[in-house]
């Protein structure tokens, strides 16, 4: 299983434009935008916690894992809460098609790297982790691969 995920990232990266991918301009990005890592003060966002995964990427990799970590929902992406997040986003960071169009497999390619830790760290004595946290993953990549030219529709628009 973890080949055809693996053989069907390849397959996509192979068409996707690494070089405007990595001219874009790059900032800190937190890397695990949850709901329970953002801080709210009467409805305001005031700061932002578990910072262990920042890095200096695009601001879409921020993006990308806002729309993964928190429209995950039963093996699959719920498409109405990406596209709130993507219009929310759009609306204070105006994105190009092209950058629109590195969103699907940035996400996948995510799903795919949290996967990868997430059984590592299974098979670690005292794991904290469920296995619905493999499981729903699992789910998600089987249900992108089957709906990647849909939701890259989706994603773009």
């Amino acid at each position: 299983l973890i080949g055809d995920f693996l053989n069907f990232y390849q397959k996509e990266l192979a068409t996707t434009d690494l070089n405007f991918y990595n001219s874009l301009k790059k900032v800190p990005c937190h890397g695990d935008f949850d709901t329970k890592n953002i801080i709210r003060q009467h409805k305001k966002i005031v700061g932002f916690i578990d910072l262990g995964g920042v890095s200096i990427d695009p601001t879409i990799s921020d993006l990308q894992s806002c729309i993964h970590l928190n429209s995950l929902n039963k093996g699959k992406i719920d498409t109405n809460i990406a596209r709130a997040i993507m219009c929310g986003y759009n609306s204070q960071i105006k994105l190009n098609k092209k950058q629109k169009g590195l969103l699907p497999i940035l996400i996948y390619a995510d799903i795919l790297k949290i996967l990868c830790w997430v059984m590592t760290e299974k098979i670690k004595s005292k794991s904290r982790l469920k296995n619905s946290e493999a499981t729903e993953r699992i789910k998600v990549l089987i249900w992108m691969i089957k709906n990647f030219k849909k939701f890259n529709l989706l994603i773009k628009t």
